[in-house]
């Protein structure tokens, strides 16, 4: 789990502890304390999220950690293999489907796979609260597909009718497939050798600068944001920075 953003290490784990309540990541935390979270991972890099302030507004915790994943420059599943996966959930047999989606998984940036199956195996964990959070798999995965998956081609397009609909429906049925397909998609994924292999095939993600592990996950860099879909459960916008996915092994 060192291998993992330090955001999302902290937020998962207070999610796990205090976050078994109605409507966990659909519902958004209060902006004023959303910020203030966001200064204090980037200053602190381990705040101590037991503060009377988090643990009072549980959503603002959750909020945040959607927020990381919604910003990244490019997003968790990458713009590159967006037409893959898209191809990948077409497919009608759940077996094909099954081979073909672990097949786009493999070719995903090894932090970014690593990061993936972290937070999905959190969220196949969350979905088992889902009596008293309301939140099973396919909500959890309505929830957090825009924040995980987005096409280049339609936000450069400006998000007409059509595409926006269509991308919002490739989006959620990939990520709801990955989420109660975690066993079979990242059970035996770690092979001997299988690391090589991803690291020649991995795709390269241009506009994600290399980081040391020790930089603060959030940048202070003015950059465009591409106009994004407001799915309406998130948090408002915020003042725009870089974070980024890209993990030493140290």
């Amino acid at each position: 789990s060192s291998s993992v953003p330090q955001v999302l290490k902290s937020c998962t784990q207070f999610v796990e502890q205090h976050g078994v309540v109605d409507g966990i990541y659909r519902l958004s935390g209060v902006s004023s304390n959303i910020q203030k979270l966001r200064q204090e991972f980037d200053t602190e890099r381990i705040p101590d999220l037991n503060k009377d302030l988090y643990l009072q507004d549980i959503h603002c915790v959750s909020s945040l950690c959607k927020a990381y994943f919604r910003e990244l420059p490019n997003p968790l599943l990458t713009y590159q293999l967006y037409d893959k996966f898209a191809e990948a959930v077409s497919i009608q047999l759940e077996e094909e489907r099954l081979v073909k989606i672990k097949e786009v998984l493999k070719e995903l940036p090894i932090p970014h796979y690593r990061t993936l199956e972290f937070l999905m195996r959190h969220l196949v964990h969350m979905a088992s609260y889902s009596l008293e959070t309301s939140m099973h798999a396919r909500n959890l995965a309505i929830v957090w597909a825009p924040n995980l998956l987005r096409s280049k081609d339609i936000e450069a397009s400006g998000f007409n009718g059509t595409a926006a609909f269509m991308e919002v429906r490739v989006q959620s049925i990939v990520v709801e497939f990955v989420l109660t397909h975690v066993e079979q998609l990242f059970g035996n994924a770690l092979l001997s050798g299988w690391e090589n292999d991803i690291g020649k095939k991995c795709v390269s993600s241009p506009s994600t600068p290399p980081t040391n592990v020790d930089d603060g996950y959030f940048r202070s860099i003015p950059c465009n944001v591409p106009s994004m879909l407001n799915m309406g459960d998130g948090p408002p916008p915020m003042r725009p920075y870089h974070t980024i996915i890209e993990l030493s092994d140290q």
